[in-house]
């Protein structure tokens, strides 16, 4: 199937192409009918200087309260359609994948899906993203911020309260910037259900993402690592985590740690090593926090080490642990 719905030069609209729809229908007695429909096609935003706009669509639903695995003859020349469900679930689901471009500013690519289903009074709604790319900055990407490897997964419980349980991360990259060097990866985990969450999100055609807490305590999370330079004068580098959790006794936990912390202060060698200044090696933080609303004020725990040494210092050795 091919359509286009704009101008009738089709010098501006959307442009529709190898599109494809199939759909089976049931109905007893006087009873409503009921379908299920698998359909989709790529879709192009055409005519909008500045703007490139593309990707594919694929719709999946499903209302009949039974598999269904059926597949229908369209045309002269033996293709087919084919309308599968596994279960009887009830599904409202749309995948796909798009690629956006604004005026070579910024460019956005990745697979992305959403996805309704119906289990008893509970209503759950599934929003994904995966292999998420995205550039800001010049249009030949010297310049700007690299986003890559991103991913999220959200499922929403909707009954007599809604709740949610969300995952999302990737990697972000400074780049063009002489003398400055900047990137880190972020992972953020929240789960706000009161549930142990093991669910998969599909996203585009063939991909998906995992939803996964194995615990039903509520928590809030961030965790990641961070490269960062200047001017070969300052580094550091290590890994992070900030968790909340509050547990089903309602006590709430919050935990701060850093670990594998490296740093330097100082000159450089042409060859990118330490030269003179002051160097922290395996340095490591770690805070609990405890609070508990039966019991006035709150209790901490708090452990801090590491190493520190000036190097390149002739004559002079001065270093120590903590």
């Amino acid at each position: 199937v091919e359509t286009f719905l704009g101008t009738p030069d089709g010098a501006f609209g959307v442009r529709i192409s190898n599109a494809f729809l199939g759909m089976v229908m049931f109905r007893e007695g006087t009873a409503p009918a009921k379908y299920a429909l698998s359909a989709g096609g790529d879709t192009e935003l055409v005519g909008i200087d500045g703007l490139t706009l593309s990707g594919s669509l694929f719709v999946k639903v499903n209302n009949t309260g039974v598999a269904v695995n059926e597949s229908i003859l369209v045309g002269t020349e033996g293709d087919t359609v084919d309308v599968v469900f596994t279960t009887g679930a009830m599904v409202q689901q749309l995948t796909g994948s798009v690629f956006i471009d604004v005026g070579g500013f910024v460019t956005i690519s990745g697979d992305f899906g959403f996805q309704k289903d119906v289990q008893g009074t509970q209503t759950r709604l599934k929003v994904g993203a995966g292999n998420v790319e995205v550039f800001m900055g010049t249009s030949d990407q010297s310049l700007g911020v690299r986003i890559t490897d991103g991913f999220l997964g959200i499922v929403i419980y909707q009954g007599t309260t809604s709740s949610h349980a969300i995952v999302a991360g990737g990697t972000a990259e400074l780049v063009g910037i002489d003398g400055l060097t900047l990137i880190g990866s972020l992972d953020v985990r929240v789960n706000n259900t009161g549930l142990a969450i093991n669910e998969s999100v599909a996203v585009g055609a063939d991909s998906s993402v995992q939803v996964v807490f194995t615990t039903a305590g509520n928590t809030q999370r961030l965790s990641g690592s961070i490269t960062f330079q200047i001017d070969g004068f300052v580094s550091l580098e290590g890994n992070f985590v900030f968790e909340k959790t509050e547990l089903p006794s309602g006590v709430t936990k919050i935990l701060i740690a850093a670990t594998g912390i490296k740093s330097f202060l100082g000159v450089y060698n042409d060859d990118g090593t330490p030269r003179i200044g002051l160097e922290v090696r395996n340095a490591g933080v770690g805070f609990v926090l405890f609070q508990d609303p039966a019991v006035a004020g709150s209790k901490w725990a708090l452990k801090a080490e590491g190493t520190a040494a000036f190097i390149g210092l002739d004559g002079l050795q001065i270093e120590g642990s903590l």
